[in-house]
């Protein structure tokens, strides 16, 4: 039980740097994770972002506006299936939450009833 207890710390000290690199390196994550679940739980959600990334254009369902970032190394992203598209809800939720921005497009299909363009501006007010 000692040994993996001390596994344990390990994993969260690994955990921890990872959370300092990314700190680091971009500002806007800064004060953003409350505890180191949380953070273990932003990387699961990363993963499941680059898990979605797309390689071949003609199959892309969204573009990340950045381009490559954290969240795509290609910049496209595939959600084709209804589960997809439920995990995609709650990814950007739980990010919305912690006031971490992700801008993800939509891709326009040749097929489509509507489209809106809603650009907004919060405060704290």
């Amino acid at each position: 039980q000692e040994e993996d207890h001390e596994a344990e710390e390990d994993l969260a000290e690994e955990a921890w740097k990872r959370h300092e690199e990314l700190v680091t390196r971009d500002r806007r994550f800064q004060g953003k994770f409350q505890n180191l679940a949380d953070f273990l739980e932003f990387e699961r959600t990363l993963q499941w972002f680059r898990a979605h990334d797309c390689t071949e254009s003609y199959r892309l369902t969204h573009s990340c506006f950045k381009g490559r970032s954290d969240f795509t190394q290609t910049g496209m992203l595939v959600f084709d299936t209804e589960e997809d598209l439920e995990g995609l809800n709650k990814a950007i939720a739980w990010l919305y939450d912690r006031r971490i921005p992700v801008v993800l497009m939509e891709r326009q299909t040749r097929i489509f009833p509507m489209i809106f363009d809603i650009d907004l501006k919060v405060s704290n007010q």
